[in-house]
């Protein structure tokens, strides 16, 4: 018993070498335990700061669109408009420098400070050449882009690709009483693609015509991409106004295209701004968002186009007789 211990004081036993074996494996997992805490605590971190960094970068986006959005905004509510001059028409005379549009500029910034939505405005003198843009920006056309599908229906008729017999009724029927389900009929004979890439190839660069129009019976099928159809007031007035000058497609076509303008059904806005003995070819368009009328005016003094886009999600109904205002704002300058 005696030897026994003293082996055992000076040798260690196979129950100490089990006893110093776990202990190895508790520090070991002890020191597993805290790198994983240290791990978690990084990772956990990382996430924050991640985190945060994404809030900052989508708080700084939504500024950026606001500021966006409210600079757009400004360019109606506050609007340094672009005022220019052009070639006059052919035998008509030249403006002087008092009549550059500048007053009826001023004069439309004062009308759009009571108006809701987003406005866009072109006015053109057709006998000085001399314009003014206000806004210049890609709107839902609505009914406006009917407007180009004339055009793009009677370039294929100068070509010969359809015939106007053929297409004549249901142009009249998308022009002068604005069908949408006519102005489906003609997307599907010119090809769904066909009107945007005539709007390219006559530089109406900001107008693309990507879906049918509803509410209509032979909407479905024509969408060409998920947009949606876009003009501006500038492509819209440079359209009319290449009707009014006989170069949109030809003098003949140009002309029937202003006839069936000249016979419009919708006439509540820019021509309710005018005498009634005024001759007015017009194309109007809305939604419930969106509320615009596009004309060419023949006035006693001066022959003018008029372009009014409102961008008023929700309350589009509200945007007809401040068209008609504005409307006659732009004929009593120029008469």
């Amino acid at each position: 018993m005696k030897e026994t211990m003293e082996i055992k004081n000076n040798y260690i036993t196979s129950d100490e070498e089990q006893r110093l074996l776990e202990e190895r494996i508790m520090r070991k997992r002890a020191e597993r335990r805290r790198a994983n805490r240290r791990r978690l605590r990084r990772n956990r971190t990382i996430a924050i700061i991640t985190l945060l960094l994404i809030t900052i970068l989508v708080y700084r986006s939504c500024t950026n669109d606001n500021e966006s959005k409210e600079s757009i905004n400004n360019n109606i509510n506050a609007p340094k408009a672009y005022v220019s001059s052009e070639n006059s028409t052919e035998g008509k005379t030249s403006a002087s420098e008092s009549d550059d549009l500048s007053e009826l500029r001023n004069q439309i910034y004062t009308a759009v400070q009571s108006y809701n939505g987003t406005w866009s405005i072109y006015v053109k003198n057709l006998d000085t050449g001399y314009f003014i843009t206000i806004n210049n920006r890609q709107v839902y056309a609505a009914s406006e882009i009917k407007l180009f599908a004339l055009a793009a229906a009677y370039q294929q008729i100068a070509d010969g690709v359809i015939s106007e017999d053929e297409v004549y009724n249901t142009l009249f029927e998308m022009t002068a009483n604005s069908s949408n389900e006519a102005f489906n009929s003609i997307v599907w004979t010119l090809g769904k693609y066909y009107i945007s890439n005539w709007c390219v190839e006559n530089g109406y660069n900001d107008t693309v015509q990507c879906h049918g129009l509803y509410p209509a019976y032979n909407a479905d099928g024509l969408a060409t991409s998920n947009g949606y159809n876009l003009t501006t007031v500038k492509d819209i007035g440079l359209l009319l106004e290449s009707m009014y000058q006989g170069k949109c497609v030809s003098d003949e076509y140009s002309n029937k295209m202003i006839d069936m303008l000249l016979e419009q059904e919708y006439r509540s806005k820019i021509p309710a701004g005018i005498p009634n003995d005024v001759k007015i070819a017009n194309k109007t368009g809305e939604t419930d968002d969106v509320s615009h009328d596009a004309a060419i005016v023949y006035s006693d003094n001066a022959d003018y186009i008029l372009v009014v886009m409102a961008d008023a999600p929700g309350q589009a109904w509200s945007c007809g007789d401040n068209i008609a205002e504005l409307s006659g704002i732009v004929y009593k300058y120029f008469n």
